[in-house]
Parts: C-alpha cells; sequence; structure tokens
C-alpha cells in the first residue's frame, strides 16, 4: 500500500530539480494515520520546503493537502493525532509542528481539522526563544480544554521580556460553525 504515497511524494519532488525528501508519521489512531513528506529545495536560492500532509484510514489514502514552509526550521517535525477537542462537527485535530531544536529560531505549529470529508485549516502558532531578548509563546485553546469555550478557538499569545518582569498577552478569538471557521476579532 506504500506505492500510492510513494507516487505523490515523487509527484511533489519534481517540483525541485534534485530535491531532498523526508518523510514521517503520526501514530494510529482508530484507523486514522498523518504521513507527512519534506521536500527541500536544493537550490540555496529557494529557502521554502513544500509540505505535502496524507491523511490515510486504514492504509488507504484519503486525502491530502500541501503547504509551505521555511527551510530553516525543519531539523525536528513532528505529526499528532488528537481527538476532536470539542470541535462539533469534526473527527479529529491534525497537528504539525516544525522546530529547529535552538535558540532564536521559531517553532511553527500548524493545525487542521477532519471532518470525516475534508481538512479544514486552523489557525497556526509560533514559538520563539531567545535567551538576550526573552520568548514569545502562542497556544490554541480548544473548546473541550480547560479554559475552552463553545464553538471557539481561542489563539493566545504570550511575550515575556528579557528581565522576565514585562508580560504581554494577547488573544484573537475564531468561531467555529462546525464546516468552517471564522476570526472573531
Amino acid at each position: 500500500m506504500k506505492t500510492p504515497i510513494i507516487a505523490l511524494s515523487l509527484m511533489l519532488s519534481t517540483t525541485y530539480i534534485q530535491a531532498q525528501t523526508t518523510t514521517g508519521q503520526s501514530t494510529i489512531k482508530n484507523g486514522l494515520q498523518v504521513q507527512y513528506t519534506i521536500t527541500k529545495p536544493k537550490s540555496s536560492d529557494d529557502d521554502k520546503a513544500t509540505i505535502l500532509i496524507v491523511l490515510k484510514q486504514n492504509n488507504q489514502i484519503i486525502t491530502s493537502k500541501t503547504y509551505q514552509q521555511p527551510t530553516y526550521n525543519l531539523t525536528v517535525t513532528e505529526a499528532t493525532l488528537m481527538d476532536n477537542k470539542g470541535l462539533s462537527g469534526t473527527k479529529n485535530i491534525i497537528h504539525i509542528s516544525h522546530n529547529a531544536d535552538a535558540d532564536e529560531i521559531p517553532v511553527d505549529n500548524y493545525f487542521w481539522a477532519w471532518t470525516g470529508q475534508r481538512l479544514i485549516t486552523l489557525p497556526s502558532t509560533q514559538e520563539l526563544y531567545a535567551a538576550d531578548q526573552g520568548s514569545s509563546t502562542a497556544e490554541l485553546i480548544f473548546p473541550s480544554d480547560k479554559e475552552g469555550i463553545a464553538n471557539t478557538i481561542r489563539k493566545v499569545e504570550t511575550t515575556i521580556g528579557p528581565d522576565s518582569k514585562k508580560t504581554h498577552r494577547t488573544e484573537k478569538r475564531f468561531a467555529w460553525h462546525g464546516k468552517d471557521i471564522t476570526s472573531k476579532n
């Protein structure tokens, strides 16, 4: 059953001459699995990698999606398949994290809701730690989380200054309609 994945990966790789490709996958949850393929350009002129996400049910491809990601933070990539986190009309939340495993290089987090028929892009988050400049973190709070609100995804960003005394917190809310997401503020 790996032939379709290889075929998709090869099609994606043809975009770049002599591209470098890496694959990985999440654990299987109720027969569902997320597999990703990262295609890095060999040319130093191009700083974007193409990420292909393939969602498989019982080893059969059911959908896929691509996005671009800066190449500087692809040292560690992890895929996580979560429950629906309280979002009505969804079966699972998919989380992909890209991390350089180094200070002063951001950690990028991408999220999608799986409805059983399609992937819906959710807000992304970014974390940055710099010893001499402080830190910036962001998290998504879903309806089933401790501070969650029904039919709402909260994106909370916190910035802490280098002296650990100045903290700035912002929040953006997104309304979940069961099939799509819109900004509330």
